[in-house]
């Protein structure tokens, strides 16, 4: 078992998820499968997942923590340094480490994280340490058309490929919502999930369970990405 510091990297556009755990394998597992299940909680990821395929993606250690309290405060020094919020540089929806409300820290980890937010400074040895994990693995131009061709281990046999006319106009009457020959909800639930939806207390989360879509379709509902009329 590793405790540490990792982070999931497109490896085609370098943008990275950086997150923290006791048990990074297991907590890998959880994520491959949330990922190939399209569920992952990270909106973010998960297209990024869907659009590139799994063979885009590297799952890395880039700090491992012996002392678990120490967890969140060195996970700050990395998103201090890399900015993995920044929709440029990265996946990870909150500029705090952990973020998990509720969260009781002691007075120790209070005061690390203090520092850490309040701009203390790494040592050298730290900073070559984040710049090599920041240069990464380049791909050879040959890996990168194999991903962009689907042979890579993509299991869309439809990723690559140029579409006929005919595709594009179903593909687009799809995401119009209604008008597609599959699509998941009627015109009167969309109505019933924005009028049902109220932060903090009538979820998306909620939403997603009753209406048994996933929690991007919920989004794009509210936000208006689908079914604008």
């Amino acid at each position: 078992m590793t405790s540490g510091i990792y982070q999931i990297k497109n490896l085609l556009n370098d943008k990275v998820y950086i997150g923290s755990a006791v048990n990074i394998q297991e907590r890998w597992h959880v994520h491959k499968s949330t990922l190939r299940n399209n569920k992952h909680r990270n909106p973010l990821l998960q297209r990024s997942w869907n659009k590139y395929g799994e063979s885009a993606f590297e799952f890395s250690i880039i700090e491992i923590v012996n002392d678990k309290k120490d967890l969140i405060t060195e996970e700050q020094k990395w998103f201090n340094s890399i900015l993995p919020h920044k929709r440029e540089k990265g996946f990870n929806i909150n500029p705090v480490a952990g973020s998990n409300l509720g969260r009781k820290w002691s007075k120790e980890q209070h005061k690390k994280m203090s520092n850490i937010m309040t701009g203390k400074r790494h040592s050298e040895f730290t900073k070559q340490k984040i710049s090599n994990m920041q240069k990464g693995r380049k791909l050879t131009q040959e890996h990168k058309e194999n991903i962009s061709k689907g042979i890579s281990g993509n299991k869309n046999p439809f990723y690559g490929r140029s579409h006929s006319m005919k595709s594009r106009i179903l593909m687009s009457e799809k995401r119009s919502g209604e008008k597609s020959w599959n699509a998941k909800l009627t015109f009167e639930e969309v109505c019933e999930i924005r009028r049902k939806y109220i932060p903090k207390k009538y979820s998306q989360y909620k939403l997603a369970k009753e209406y048994k879509v996933s929690r991007g379709t919920i989004q794009n509902i509210l936000n208006n990405r689908t079914w604008r009329e």
